[in-house]
């Protein structure tokens, strides 16, 4: 399921919904476009990257997807 903010999964779990690279800390590759092959380039399916909270009695656990916002965008969300 696909959320533009944060949604509680259940107690203590939260997904974060989309998040954007908007803190320029480091260059993760990530364009509009997406390659299919060496000549075709197609519109980027993907929006931004999505992560995991977990409530911990030690602290907050964070998994991100596939990281492509950077750690830095995911913890500002």
């Amino acid at each position: 399921m696909e959320t533009k903010g944060p949604v509680l999964v259940t107690d203590g779990i939260t997904v974060t919904g989309e998040i954007l690279s908007i803190i320029d800390f480091e260059d993760t590759g990530i364009t509009t476009e997406a390659v299919t092959d060496e000549v075709m380039k197609t519109p980027n399916p993907v929006a931004g990257d999505q992560a995991l909270f977990f409530r911990t009695l030690e602290g907050v656990l964070v998994i991100l997807g596939c990281g492509h916002a950077d750690l830095v965008n995911t913890v500002g969300t």
